[in-house]
């Protein structure tokens, strides 16, 4: 299995989750913020306020498991009505 660093995992009430080490922020959150800034990791690090190497980790980490991430995505906002 490939190494993420700066990537670890929480569990919560939905399950055991990928998140930035140290922060508390999901790997999901940090995706939907990629994208919502059209593909800048350095306005993401920004607007979380982490290193630009822990926002690439995290997009690395989604580049590997991007079914998964999808699909914990889908449910959040399904859940969100």
């Amino acid at each position: 299995m490939r190494a993420y660093p700066g990537i670890g995992f929480q569990e919560g009430a939905t399950g055991r989750r990928p998140a930035l080490v140290g922060t508390g922020i999901d790997v999901r959150h940090v995706v939907e913020t990629v994208n919502a800034e059209g593909g800048d990791l350095e306005s993401a690090a920004k607007y979380f306020g982490v290193p630009g190497g822990l926002v690439r980790a995290a997009m690395e980490y989604y580049s590997d498991h991007q079914v998964a991430v999808d699909a914990w995505i889908e449910r959040k906002h399904q859940a969100a009505g």
